[in-house]
């Protein structure tokens, strides 16, 4: 089992699943680091369910004049519930107005999120 939270007085580091939370990890095992110098701003979230149509999901979402990041989490189920995975889903081409990304699986659910860059 891995320690996916690192705290002491001045710093708190949490490790996506998988990974051990320390000082110096790379960020894209990182989940949170509160020497960041900044949180994200949420501007825009939702939970998209794979209507399984198309070669590709597409979600609409708000359109802004500056710059955005999508960022988009695996949604599972256990005994029914849906389950957010702490997994990022990539692959995702943002338009104006929609985020695409081709289809991998027959179902593929997501929770996602709009933060300010």
């Amino acid at each position: 089992m891995t320690r996916r939270t690192y705290i002491t007085p001045d710093r708190i580091v949490l490790s996506l699943a998988g990974f051990e939370a320390a000082p110096g990890m790379p960020l894209d095992q990182m989940l949170f680091d509160s020497n960041w110098p900044s949180t994200a701003l949420i501007l825009a979230k939702g939970i998209y369910f794979d209507p399984q149509s198309g070669p590709t999901h597409v979600i609409g979402i708000p359109t802004f004049s500056y710059p955005i990041r999508f960022l988009a989490s695996d949604i599972g189920t256990v005994n029914g519930d849906p389950l957010v995975r702490t997994v990022l889903v990539g692959g995702w081409t943002i338009y104006p107005g929609q985020a695409q990304k081709a289809r991998l699986n027959p179902k593929e659910n997501f929770a996602w999120a709009i933060v300010r860059d």
